[in-house]
């Protein structure tokens, strides 16, 4: 008798992607913004649907961990603050949400971006997880500007700069403009676990982990539409 192997599905794993908090941007911005209120209503609801926001070095546990979710903010903007203080107010002795920051080296201290005390306090915190966003924030695809992209500086010195401020693994990265190659796929797996894009969909464990989805969450994102994007 043949027996049937079964193909193991992995987990689904909504990544949430984020860029800035703010009421007032511009239509072209729509993409990029959510409301502070939305967001507070968007954790709240994660909360009290029972989701369990983690970070990126979990998922090896994933298995054991009752609906988990991933909230990741891109760039580092300073605004990214008010998003770890509404995590901050959610957490109780029964839940205790957690959130990634990717965050570009070279824009720290910036007006409008996050100050190092800044990123040691909220990594310090035990909420916020901080990530790698590239050194400079280049455009891999760009054909005419792809060798001059120094991927040592961007791939390999980020990491090592935010591990040096914050003390922590630096363990996944974010695509600048979700673009990469298998040239930067592979020069990523040199020194992380993770990678995401800014491609849409929900994540699986058994995805190449260089190349995970996300959800983007924006400024005309209804509550209902949040839910429907990750109850999925």
């Amino acid at each position: 008798m043949v027996i049937p192997v079964t193909k193991d599905p992995g987990y689904n794993i909504p990544i949430l992607m984020y860029h800035q908090i703010g009421d007032n941007p511009r239509p072209n911005e729509y993409g990029r913004f959510v409301t502070e209120q939305n967001f507070k209503e968007q954790m709240e609801y994660l909360k009290a649907a029972g989701y369990t926001p983690i970070n990126f070095d979990e998922i090896e546990n994933i298995k054991n961990i009752q609906k988990p979710i991933i909230i990741t903010f891109d760039d580092g903007f300073e605004d990214n603050i008010v998003a770890y203080d509404i995590l901050k107010d959610l957490r109780d002795e029964t839940y205790n949400p957690k959130a990634t920051f990717f965050i570009i080296g070279s824009r720290m201290d910036e007006n409008n971006y996050l100050s190092l005390e800044q990123i040691k306090e909220i990594s310090s915190s035990g909420i916020i997880s901080i990530q790698a966003h590239t050194m400079t924030h280049p455009f891999f695809n760009d054909g005419e500007n792809a060798g001059n992209i120094d991927l040592v500086k961007e791939i390999k010195e980020i990491k090592l700069l935010l591990e040096d401020i914050t003390g922590k693994k630096v363990s996944a990265i974010a695509y600048p403009y979700g673009s990469y190659n298998n040239t930067v796929m592979n020069e990523v797996k040199k020194y992380y676990d993770f990678a995401v894009t800014t491609k849409p969909g929900i994540a699986n464990t058994n995805n190449n982990h260089y190349a995970l989805q996300r959800v983007r969450v924006s400024f005309s994102t209804t509550l209902e539409e949040f839910k429907k994007l990750i109850d999925k």
